[in-house]
């Protein structure tokens, strides 16, 4: 497995690769990831976080999250390449010029409500499933919860 981001490295991944690796995937952008990769043979991971808890705190901490990742330059232009420029560059100038308050205010809700899984379990694993018939043929879970939850959400997510 390559990790992936944007076309070059996908079509390394397919060339060279058993399979690709992403990140911080948007729904409405996975075609645009699965056709850059263009080896439907081959598997396409990608990592999802999955955040648990009241949706508002739940949101808070996916924001927080994005913002981290979104500032840093390669993730910053994968989402360029996706077509969010508008939307990440004001969060990436905001962190650059060291307001950390105001890139966390100007993180995109929608773009950070597809990137990550929120609200109950049963809607997370739907969401998986509109990934996976958009191509994505192995989600990698990042568990956000309390440590005593984790077990339960394990349970949750597995296969039936």
């Amino acid at each position: 497995m390559l990790a992936a981001l944007r076309d070059r490295m996908l079509g390394l991944a397919a060339r060279i690769a058993d399979g690709a690796f992403t990140n911080f995937l948007p729904l409405s952008r996975t075609a645009q990831v699965v056709d850059a990769f263009a080896s439907p043979e081959k598997e396409l991971a990608c990592r999802f976080f999955a955040i648990h808890g009241p949706e508002d705190e739940a949101l808070a901490v996916a924001k927080r999250i994005f913002v981290a990742y979104a500032t840093v330059p390669v993730y910053a232009e994968f989402f360029r390449w996706l077509g969010f420029g508008g939307e990440i560059d004001p969060v990436v100038e905001a962190w650059d010029a060291g307001d950390r308050k105001r890139a966390l205010e100007l993180a995109p809700e929608t773009l950070v409500r597809e990137v990550f899984l929120l609200g109950p379990v049963e809607a997370q694993r739907q969401r998986l499933e509109e990934f996976e018939s958009a191509g994505i043929t192995t989600a990698v879970l990042a568990l956000s919860s309390s440590p005593t939850e984790v077990p339960a959400l394990i349970d949750a997510f597995a296969p039936g």
